[in-house]
């Protein structure tokens, strides 16, 4: 999962000569802030055996599927989609560092439907401290939400963050992989699509 997001920085600049740590949050929202997620060719393999299927919702997109590789080598073609990020959270020390501390895109869901049940997987939030990616959960079959701000996967930052601060224009891009289901996810998605 990528994330990218150009904001205007000028606050960032003053908090960060105001103290020597400073937390800023911007609102993204009317910024070009984007979160994409490419799925893994194993993971898309285990959903079709499932019989799990995807689907965007809400202010999500789905983009050109790309080649994912199996581990025994076979190319296949996985879903990549796009969530308008709605919230950064940054600190800004004085030597003007900056640091993610999460991103939030409200109002963007992910679909998941198989023979059994249908849920949604919502307002997805990237906590770069404790390296966990929280979502709603919602169960779209009894119209009932089953989770807020679950623990959805835990993960690693695959590639350095790349920020630069260019004029007043923040430039933020970063990377995270080897998204694992927590055990609440497991079980409570596994409940609302009916699976062992």
């Amino acid at each position: 999962m990528s994330f990218k997001f150009h904001a205007v920085a000028a606050l960032a600049a003053v908090a960060a000569l105001a103290a020597p740590a400073h937390a800023l949050t911007l609102a993204t929202n009317t910024l070009q802030a984007d979160a994409k997620l490419t799925f893994d060719a194993t993971a898309v393999s285990n959903a079709k055996a499932a019989n799990v299927s995807f689907g965007e919702f809400a202010n999500s997109t789905r983009l050109a599927d790309v080649d994912g590789t199996l581990a025994n080598g076979k190319v296949i073609k996985v879903p990549v989609y796009n969530f308008p990020i709605t919230k950064a959270d940054v600190s800004v020390s004085g030597s003007l560092k900056i640091t993610p501390n999460y991103g939030l895109s409200d109002r963007s869901g992910l679909r998941l439907i198989s023979d059994g049940g249908d849920v949604m997987l919502a307002n997805f939030k990237v906590d770069y401290n404790t390296k966990i990616m929280s979502a709603d959960l919602f169960d779209l079959f009894n119209k009932v939400q089953i989770a807020k701000q679950m623990p959805l996967y835990s993960f690693v930052q695959t590639q350095a963050d790349v920020i630069s601060l260019k004029g007043l224009v923040l430039n933020m891009t970063n990377q995270i992989g080897t998204l694992k289901f927590t055990p609440e996810a497991v079980e409570k998605l596994s409940a609302g699509l009916g699976l062992d």
